[in-house]
């Protein structure tokens, strides 16, 4: 057994021996030509090597250090910078008689900078080979070479891309980074192939791969969850200035595809995104998912889908970036959303209607800021509400509590339906066919919405269906005189101020037109006073109702007052 030991020993102090002698006889000046050789027909510029060193621990190798590839330093963009090189040969093609043969090249420290200019170029600091390949090289230099780089490992690598077509607060182009890459790398006259790598955007873990060939340039990214610092960053290597006020929250899976076409100049972006929660001003949508689309500087969600205050979405939204102020295109519906979660969120209208609705809207706009959006609305949106509640609505409350229609307390008006369809232009909201359905009352008509200064403008028209009219003339005979044709009782609304601080009121020009006098003054004047309207109106009604009616003789005067 010692003897044995003996011999097993002299024969790895030989072989350890023999791969040194032919890593010292590769290290030359020779050999390390050669290295510098293969590794410039693989990055297609020319590489140096400054020194070489031997290491035997773990694997013999070669170390390689000073390395300078092209013309440019290691900042440049586009450029390449490798910090080191690994050589790690098939030990027994250093043997005498043996064809030497690289098992794998360590790119230690490699940083690929790439960059588009202002005019939307890329620039690549490997260009793709010309289509059908590179020409063959098979010169003495490239055939005596004998070293093939297929098999290289990028280690602590880094990917940089320069956009001078998207700016940086400092008024700089967008320098976003890929750090602490790991990747494997195959390289030939084809192209370089990236099969998979891994790394970081900035506290963000990605994974991904690449290629680039006569085809193009394609990279493709993914991530478990990206983090909302680094949002900036992952729109920034899609190409795209981020949206202004956009945050995220929770888990945010996503993964995106860029390819640009052999022109260098063609790009698209596809991909598919699911975020827990998205903040966009006062907006909060929930578990939203959405593949999208980036090609010509306009990114489309197609279909997004997403949960909002108690309701759930689908639509496709397109955001055309060709400018500084982004502009938007939405289709949507929305089904059993909280209208009053959802308007006491983004607008001033908290706690003043309830309701479970839905919404379907075709709009466009643009701006970063809700009030901009606001005031370039445009395009139409329909609506339905069921089983809510009009809080604060003291004129309808008026006409209920005076006619004893429907259930409430003093300022509020429960409901069973309310619908209506609006057209968005100029800052406003034009409401047609608003409709209201409260038992036995309703109350339809039109009018504007102010988006930004949120000015109300409403004409209504309150209706009792016909039995429950019936009932109300059977105790005041006077109330007859606001029947319409089916019987039923008719009362104009008009409905101004804003939404804030609504002023409500009867169209008393509508009312004396239809000859109403003492009763209604009494009943309806009473109930308004009560409601908190102002004396004006009220002693506008009062006017307007004692005044007689000089197209029909009058005999109401030789007539006792009905008792109520």
């Amino acid at each position: 057994m010692k003897r044995f030991l003996i011999i097993a020993g002299a024969i790895v102090l030989v072989l350890v021996a023999l791969a040194v002698a032919g890593l010292q006889a590769l290290k030359s000046g020779a050999g390390k030509d050669r290295i510098a050789r293969a590794l410039s027909n693989t990055l297609r510029q020319p590489v140096t090597i400054g020194a070489m060193s031997i290491s035997i621990l773990p694997t013999p190798a070669l170390d390689a250090s000073g390395i300078r590839v092209g013309g440019a330093d290691s900042t440049a963009a586009p450029g390449v910078a490798i910090a080191s090189l690994r050589v790690v040969p098939e030990l027994r093609s250093l043997f005498p008689g043996r064809t030497l043969t690289v098992r794998r090249v360590d790119l230690v420290g490699l940083v690929v900078s790439v960059r588009r200019d202002a005019a939307g170029h890329w620039l690549v600091p490997v260009p793709p080979p010309p289509v059908g390949g590179a020409p063959k090289d098979t010169s003495a230099g490239a055939s005596s070479a004998g070293v093939a780089l297929n098999d290289l490992r990028i280690r602590n690598g880094a990917l940089r891309v320069v956009d001078d077509s998207l700016r940086a607060t400092s008024g700089g182009p967008t320098i976003t980074t890929i750090t602490q890459l790991e990747a494997q790398m195959s390289a030939d006259t084809s192209g370089v192939v990236v099969p998979s790598f891994r790394g970081t955007l900035g506290a963000t873990a990605v994974t991904g791969s690449a290629k680039a060939g006569s085809g193009g340039i394609s990279l493709h990214l993914a991530s478990e969850s990206i983090e909302n610092h680094d949002l900036r960053a992952l729109f920034a290597l899609a190409g795209m200035q981020p949206y202004p006020g956009l945050t995220i929250a929770g888990k945010a899976p996503v993964e995106m595809t860029t390819t640009i076409a052999p022109d260098l100049k063609t790009f698209t972006v596809t991909g598919n995104a699911a975020i827990d929660r998205l903040t966009f001003g006062t907006i909060v949508l929930t578990k939203v998912a959405a593949p999208f689309r980036y090609a010509r500087s306009v990114l489309t969600l197609d279909p997004m889908t997403f949960s909002f205050y108690g309701g759930t979405e689908k639509g496709t939204v397109s955001v055309d970036l060709t400018t500084k102020t982004p502009a938007f295109a939405i289709r949507t519906a929305i089904d059993k959303l909280d209208v009053n979660q959802a308007l006491s969120a983004n607008t001033t209208m908290k706690n003043t209607l309830e309701g479970t609705g839905n919404l379907s809207a075709n709009v466009r706009g643009s701006g970063t800021t809700q009030a901009a959006v606001a005031r370039t609305l445009a395009g139409t949106l329909a609506f339905e509400l069921a089983n809510g509640v009009v809080r604060n609505f003291p004129v309808l409350n008026a006409i209920n509590t005076t006619l004893g229609i429907t259930e409430g307390s003093s300022k509020d008006t429960k409901f069973e339906s309310l619908s209506g369809a609006a057209t968005l232009g100029g800052a406003q909201a034009h409401v047609t066919t608003l409709a209201l359905h409260a038992g036995d009352l309703s109350l339809a008509g039109d009018g504007t919405l102010g988006l930004v200064d949120q000015s109300l403008n409403f004409h209504m028209l309150a209706q009792l269906s016909a039995p429950r009219s019936a009932q109300v003339v059977q105790r005041v005979s006077q109330i007859s005189r606001l029947e319409n044709a089916k019987g039923e009782i008719e009362v104009p609304v008009t409905i101004g101020g804003a939404v804030g601080a609504p002023k409500f009121g009867i169209d008393v020009k509508s009312v004396a037109t239809k000859q109403i006098r003492a009763e209604l003054q009494q009943q309806i004047g009473k109930q308004l006073e009560k409601s908190g309207l102002s004396t004006g109106v009220t002693d506008r009604l009062k006017g307007f109702l004692s005044t007689p009616d000089t197209s029909k003789k009058d005999t109401s005067r030789s007539r006792k007052p009905p008792t109520a």
